[in-house]
């Protein structure tokens, strides 16, 4: 479909279903089908492959290389098979190790590809239908819950508490909530907060929206062409070598040529001359340099990949190596975005939690390190029931498509899940015993959010937010089993011990 002259994010619902021929009930199935045969499937689009043997011929293209090929070529011709077999050997290690690599990481649209592919929930003919991913088109309406997978770039239509974690995109680490009125100006990507996109996670709520691009028209596809189009550029370590291997040539040519003349004219034989100019010339080519610069770059490579690095070709880990300015985003990069509970100040008292991710795996500690006593773990329920309450996320154990425990939601709600979850504190059946009956959700300006639960004894509401958020709302704290009047000092404290926590690169949360 042609994009109108604004961005969608710029215009109304009404502007935005005109522009791209479609309705609030969605295409008919007649429709859709058209419109994928005309503009293809909604997936990326891998640039034409390399043919493997194309592939393998090019660890051959360097002149040091070519260089010890014309060597072994000749010391065969001149009848010395073993320094011959001996160079082929190592010029093939060289290629093999150099050719598995490349095709191993070239394949990064493949990894790209796995980020946007999710089922979809679309309206087609005036009903929900669930599709592949690869059959959406520019004009769906597609309905969107927690936990989904954004499966193409859309334009919010209704939204209910709806937030998203776009740090795929943006690298914010904390999900961004969502509205639907159009937006003025030229906006940048992460401040279209009308906007859904493509390989992002639905944190919390719910929503409908209207495809606006699919595949390559995607953010994560405009990423995806900007990688396939990458220019190939020459390393310091390839200038360098090929600065020795143009060295080498012009030393060789000349030090084999004189002493063959040398031998001619010491009347040597011209077979005996032959061997004894290329013997030495031979001799100063660094046989085994090829294949020890393509072994240490392929295990920097492989540790780079373990740690979710993908390098495209293997002298791009040298150029890393020589890189002396980096510009980078924090979150994905630098961080994993990744939350966990360290630090618990209960009742005038510190613990500590150990455990890192959102593996359910730990325990609570008293700040000395030793074991807490039980009566004081059954105290602490009541503050990380209360944590639990009020958040929304989930966390779920390793699968086909995440090694670790992964959360649904919010980075921090996930972290105080695990909390729960590790101390066996949260019940699996949460939801169920004590039902929501209404939350307010986070509020940039009040700086918390709460939740109405129903307990057997009537509502009560959950909170959790900033420290001075929280201690605006209360007049009492649980003290020794009890609740006692929150004095000036008593706030004081709090915000002190707060600040404590700030200092050391916490984010602070009270309940």
């Amino acid at each position: 479909m042609a994009a109108p002259l604004q961005e969608y994010y710029q215009l109304e619902i009404d502007e935005v279903l005109t522009a791209l021929g479609t309705t609030a009930t969605g295409l008919s199935r007649s429709e859709a089908e058209s419109r994928l045969k005309e503009f293809g499937p909604n997936e990326l689009q891998e640039k034409r492959q390399v043919p493997l043997w194309l592939l393998f011929l090019a660890q051959f293209k360097e002149l040091l290389i070519i260089i010890l090929l014309i060597g072994g070529v000749i010391s065969y011709l001149i009848g010395n098979y073993r320094d011959g077999s001996i160079i082929f050997i190592i010029v093939i290690v060289n290629a093999v190790i150099g050719f598995h690599h490349e095709n191993k990481a070239g394949r990064i649209v493949a990894r790209l590809k796995n980020l946007i592919r999710s089922p979809a929930k679309v309206m087609r003919d005036n009903q929900l239908v669930e599709i592949h991913q690869e059959n959406l088109v520019v004009g769906d309406i597609i309905r969107l819950e927690t936990g989904d997978k954004v499966p193409a770039d859309i334009r919010l239509l209704e939204i209910h508490e709806f937030k998203t974690s776009d740090f795929a995109l943006t690298g914010e680490s904390v999900p961004q909530e969502k509205e639907v009125a159009a937006l003025s100006g030229d906006l940048a990507l992460g401040d279209r907060i009308n906007m859904a996109y493509a390989g992002t996670m639905v944190a919390t709520g719910n929503a409908t929206g209207v495809v606006v691009a699919c595949g390559m028209a995607t953010e994560t596809g405009k990423i995806a062409g900007l990688v396939e189009s990458a220019g190939v550029t020459q390393t310091p370590l390839q200038k360098e070598l090929r600065r020795l291997a143009n060295q080498l040539t012009v030393a060789v040519v000349i030090i084999g040529v004189a002493l063959f003349i040398l031998g001619i004219m010491q009347e040597f034989s011209l077979y005996m001359s032959l061997v004894y100019a290329l013997g030495v010339a031979m001799a100063m080519v660094p046989q085994a340099l090829p294949a020890q610069v393509t072994v240490a770059l392929s295990t920097g490579s492989n540790q780079l990949a373990d740690r979710q690095a993908v390098v495209k070709s293997l002298p791009s880990v040298e150029t890393l190596g020589a890189t002396t300015v980096i510009c980078t985003d924090k979150t994905g990069t630098l961080t994993k975005n990744e939350m966990t509970v360290q630090s618990i100040w209960f009742n005038n008292t510190t613990y500590k939690v150990t455990g890192v991710g959102y593996e359910p795996r730990g325990d609570l500690q008293q700040e000395s390190g030793k074991a807490v006593a039980e009566a004081e773990k059954q105290a602490l329920t009541l503050i990380i029931q209360v944590a639990t309450l009020a958040s929304n996320a989930e966390i779920h154990e390793p699968d086909e498509e995440h090694p670790s425990w992964h959360p649904i939601g919010d980075p921090t709600e996930a972290a105080l899940i695990t909390l729960g979850t590790k101390l066996n504190v949260r019940s699996p059946n949460e939801n169920e015993e004590f039902p929501k009956l209404h939350e307010f959700p986070f509020d940039g300006e009040l700086m918390r959010m709460s939740s109405v639960r129903q307990f057997t004894d009537g509502p009560r509401l959950a909170a959790k937010g900033s420290t001075a958020s929280i201690l605006e709302i209360c007049n009492r704290s649980y003290r020794n089993g009890k609740t006692e009047p929150l004095d000036d000092s008593e706030r004081q404290k709090i915000m002190a011990i707060n600040e404590e926590y700030s200092a050391n690169g916490m984010r602070v949360l009270a309940f």
